[in-house]
C-alpha cells in the first residue's frame, strides 16, 4: 500500500477523490499490473522457477467480479487511505524539472521529454510555450487557454453535492465541496451527510444487492439490543460489544430484508436470518482499523428531526445547519465549509446583493447567454415597444378628441360629419345625415358694414382684353380689301361765332392787369 501511494504521487493524482470510480478502477488496475510485473522480474532474478511463480503469484489483472466489487467499494467511500497523498518534497526531495510536480519557479511540469504529451508545456524548461496561458493538465484549461469564468468543471454527484466552476484565473478546478451535513434530501425523508443522502434502503442494497429493503423496527429492537456481533451499537475499549438503548436501536447494525443470499462485500461475512420477522444482518471481520460496513452509517435519519451520530440517535440541530442557513439571507444553502452557496442572481458570501451565485469556494456561476438576450429584449421592450404601444392605445381611445382638434385647425364642415359617423357606428346607431350645403340668396336689404381702419388700397385696373382671333375666311377678305386705298372726303368746318378781340393791358396801382373781353 505504501508503494501504491508513492506511485500515485508520481502519477500526479493529487485530487483522486474528484475522479469517477471507473477511472479509479482503471488506474488501480494499471498500478496493480505494474507491481505484479516488478514482482515477477525480482523473482526471475532470484532464480525462481516458472512453476513456483505460477504457484505463488496472483493474476496480472482483475476479474470482472473483482472489478465490480472494487467499483462498489470506491463508490461507497472505500479506499480513502489512497487519498492522503504525501507531499512531493517528502518523496522526491529536491526540486527538479520533469518530476510531474509544478514547483517553485515552474509554470508546468509534464514529465520527461520522452513522455511529455502536453502541447502547452515545454518539458525542457517547465515553462509554458509562447501564446499558452495554462497547461492542459488542468481541467479549466482548453487548447492552452483558460476557460472563462463560470464554466462548470465538476458536476454535482447527487442531490447532496454542489457543482464547482472555473474562476478564469487558474487552470485547476476548485476543491470539491458539498451540502453541509443535516440538509434534507429524498423529499425530506433523509439527511445529507458527507455529500451523500443516506437511507436504510440504500445501505441494504449496498450489502445485499438490488431488491433489498429496510427491515421492520422489531428487527432493530430484537437484534441490536442484544449486544453481540450481529447486533450492537459499537464496541468498548476492551473489545466487548455495546448493546443499543431503545432510543438508539436504529443506529446500530443495519437490518435488512430481501436481496441476495450472500452480501456483496467481502467473502468472510457471516449471515444470520431471523425467521420470526424475516430480518437479515451480517458480520464482517475486516480488522479493527476498518469501519464495519454492516453498521448504520452516520447521518442516517433515525426519527423525526433526528439523525445517527456515533451510534446514537441525536437531534439534527447538533450538526449546526440551521445556524449556517440564517446567514444566507434565504437565497442560498450552506456548503461543507459552512459558507453560503448562493442561488443564481445573488452574490456570496451572504447572498444579500445581486451577483452570479455560487460560493467563495466553488467560483461564480456562468451568466447564461440566453438570460443576456432576454435582458436586452426586455430593456428594448420597456424603452421602445411599450411606450409606443401605450401611445397608440391612448390615441385610439382618444381618437374622437383628436379628430375634433384637427377639425378646429382645418375648419372643415365635413370633419364633424366623419366624427359623428364614426361614433354612431361604434354605438351601433345609424349615422346622422350630412348637412346640406348653404343656399346663397341675394339680399335686398341694405346691410351696413362696420367701418374699417384698414387703408384703402387703389384697385388695380383690369388688364385689357385680348381681341378674339378672326375667322380665316373673313381674314382673307379683309386682306384683299385692305390692299385697295380708301379716300374719305374732308368736311369743311365753319366757326359758329366770330373770333374774340385781342387782349389789352391796363395798369392799376402800379400793377399790370390783363383784361379779356
Amino acid at each position: 500500500m505504501k508503494t501504491l501511494k508513492v506511485l500515485l504521487v508520481f502519477l500526479n493524482i493529487k485530487k483522486m477523490q474528484v475522479l469517477d470510480a471507473a477511472f479509479q478502477i482503471q488506474l488501480i488496475t494499471e498500478l496493480y499490473t505494474f507491481l505484479m510485473k516488478i514482482l515477477q522480474r525480482k523473482q526471475h532474478k532470484s532464480n525462481t522457477t516458472r512453476g513456483q511463480m505460477a504457484r505463488f503469484l496472483p493474476g496480472l489483472g482483475f476479474s470482472s467480479c473483482s472489478r465490480s466489487d472494487l467499483e462498489t467499494s470506491l463508490r461507497q467511500g472505500g479506499g480513502m487511505c489512497l487519498f492522503n497523498v504525501p507531499e512531493a518534497q517528502r518523496i522526491f526531495g529536491a526540486q527538479r524539472c520533469g518530476n510531474l510536480f509544478v514547483e517553485v519557479g515552474e509554470e508546468c511540469d509534464c514529465g520527461l521529454t520522452e513522455v511529455c504529451k502536453d502541447p502547452c508545456c515545454n518539458a525542457t524548461t517547465c515553462k509554458l510555450v509562447p501564446g499558452a496561458k495554462c497547461s492542459s493538465s488542468g481541467i479549466c484549461c482548453e487548447k492552452c487557454q483558460l476557460r472563462h469564468s463560470g464554466s462548470v468543471c465538476r458536476e454535482p454527484l447527487g442531490e447532496c453535492d454542489l457543482p464547482e466552476y472555473c474562476d478564469g484565473v487558474s487552470s485547476f478546478c476548485p476543491p470539491n465541496v458539498f451540502l453541509q451535513d443535516g440538509h434534507l434530501c429524498k423529499n425530506g425523508q433523509a439527511f445529507c451527510y458527507s455529500g451523500d443522502c443516506r437511507t436504510y434502503e440504500s445501505q441494504c442494497q449496498v450489502l445485499w444487492g438490488p431488491g433489498s429493503t429496510q427491515a421492520p423496527d422489531d428487527c432493530f429492537r430484537s437484534v441490536n439490543m442484544k449486544g453481540d456481533k450481529y447486533g450492537n451499537c459499537g464496541r468498548s475499549l476492551n473489545g466487548t460489544y455495546i448493546p443499543c438503548r431503545a432510543q438508539d436501536m436504529k443506529c446500530g447494525k443495519i437490518q435488512c430484508q430481501g436481496g441476495n443470499d450472500r452480501p456483496l462485500l467481502g467473502s468472510n461475512a457471516e449471515v444470520v436470518n431471523r425467521r420470526e420477522t424475516a430480518c437479515r444482518s451480517a458480520f464482517f471481520n475486516l480488522g479493527d482499523d476498518i469501519v464495519d460496513p454492516a453498521m448504520v452509517m452516520p447521518g442516517t435519519a433515525c426519527g423525526s428531526g433526528k439523525v445517527c451520530i456515533n451510534q446514537k440517535c441525536q437531534e439534527v440541530s447538533a450538526l449546526g445547519v440551521q445556524e449556517c442557513r440564517r446567514k444566507c439571507s434565504g437565497h442560498g444553502v450552506c456548503n461543507s465549509n459552512a459558507n453560503c452557496h448562493c442561488d443564481p442572481g445573488w452574490a456570496p458570501p451572504d447572498c444579500k446583493s445581486s451577483g452570479y451565485g455560487g460560493s467563495v469556494e466553488s467560483g461564480p456561476l456562468e451568466p447564461e447567454k440566453d438570460s443576456r438576450a432576454v435582458s436586452t429584449a426586455l430593456l428594448l421592450l420597456f424603452l421602445l415597444v411599450l411606450p409606443l404601444t401605450i401611445l397608440v392605445g391612448v390615441c385610439y381611445f382618444k381618437r374622437s378628441t383628436l379628430r375634433q382638434g384637427l377639425c378646429r385647425f382645418r375648419k372643415a364642415s365635413s370633419c364633424q360629419y366623419r366624427i359623428s359617423h364614426t361614433e354612431a357606428r361604434a354605438m351601433g346607431q345609424a349615422p346622422p345625415e350630412r348637412p346640406r350645403p348653404p343656399q346663397r340668396m341675394q339680399s335686398t336689404e341694405l346691410q351696413v358694414m362696420p367701418p374699417t381702419t384698414k387703408p384703402q388700397v387703389p384697385v388695380k385696373p383690369p388688364p385689357p382684353k385680348k381681341p378674339l382671333p378672326l375667322d380665316p375666311a373673313t381674314q382673307d377678305q379683309e386682306e384683299l380689301l385692305s390692299a385697295v386705298p380708301i379716300y374719305t372726303p374732308q368736311a369743311v368746318v365753319f366757326p359758329s361765332r366770330p373770333a374774340p378781340p385781342p387782349p389789352t393791358a391796363t395798369a392799376i396801382g402800379g400793377s399790370l392787369q390783363v383784361q379779356q373781353v
